[in-house]
């Protein structure tokens, strides 16, 4: 298989670019970071272009210092223009123009599909890059973004006592949902209908099989628990995204 490394160590792999599960024609980048460099047609590119060039991505060859505690996070030696996420936008750009061409400024139908593998683990990205940022001086995230380092140091309390989520279906924009989540409660709402609404005792019912929504002696709870839906995750069904497919 073309996804194998194995695949670019055969006579099969020389010139060929798809097809490739449906699609025509396919440029394909095996790994990110360290490992873009051992097979695919990246790697083939690179070895071409600039050979030697490769050791570049490894943090052996960081352009500073790697953090002893952190050995996944370093800023790549490899030049920008090297780089196998300024090869994704190269490509996507060349076969954009050649379909622009092609089709002498008509509206012919066509897909492209551009995937780039990050931000992946490790993050590594070039140095011209990463010395834009100065991470000590970034904000905090707005709204519910809250640090996690007082957790890794073993703390328990005087962090979030509630969590949020959402989901957006494809098929159904009805059944758009809601969550709020306490150590003992999970309330889920949905705004098409609310008749759906579930709240469940996550100490007596983790498996979420008695739903206490109805109950009378509920209502203070769900009611509290829907003030912070309401207040801190608006409910936002219609997103704008077109559903291209069911899954």
């Amino acid at each position: 298989m073309p996804d194998s490394r194995a695949f670019w160590e055969k006579l099969d792999s020389v010139d060929w670019n798809g097809p490739y599960y449906g699609y025509q024609t396919v440029d394909l980048l095996l790994g990110e970071s360290d490992t873009a460099h051992l097979a695919g047609h990246y790697a083939n590119w690179l070895k071409e272009v600039a050979p030697g060039e490769w050791r570049q991505l490894l943090s052996e060859y960081a352009s500073g210092p790697v953090p002893e505690d952190l050995e996944e996070i370093w800023q790549s030696a490899m030049p920008v223009e090297l780089h196998y996420n300024t090869w994704i936008s190269d490509l996507a750009v060349s076969f954009l123009d050649s379909m622009a061409i092609a089709d002498g400024g008509g509206r012919q139908p066509f897909y492209l599909f551009v995937s780039y593998p990050n931000p992946h683990h490790p993050f590594d990205p070039p140095s011209e890059y990463a010395a834009r940022y100065d991470w000590q001086l970034m904000p905090m995230p707005a709204g519910d973004g809250k640090s996690l380092r007082s957790l890794l140091k073993g703390a328990s309390t005087g962090f979030r006592e509630f969590n949020l989520g959402e989901h957006h279906p494809t098929a159904r924009k009805d059944l758009y949902n809601q969550m709020v989540q306490t150590r003992k409660w999970c309330l889920t709402h949905y705004p098409e209908h609310p008749e759906w609404d579930e709240l469940f005792d996550l100490e007596t019912d983790p498996g979420e099989h008695v739903n206490l929504f109805q109950s009378p002696p509920m209502a203070p709870l769900v009611k509290d628990l829907s003030s912070i839906l309401k207040e801190r995750l608006p409910p936002e069904p219609n997103i704008g995204n077109e559903a291209i497919c069911k899954w």
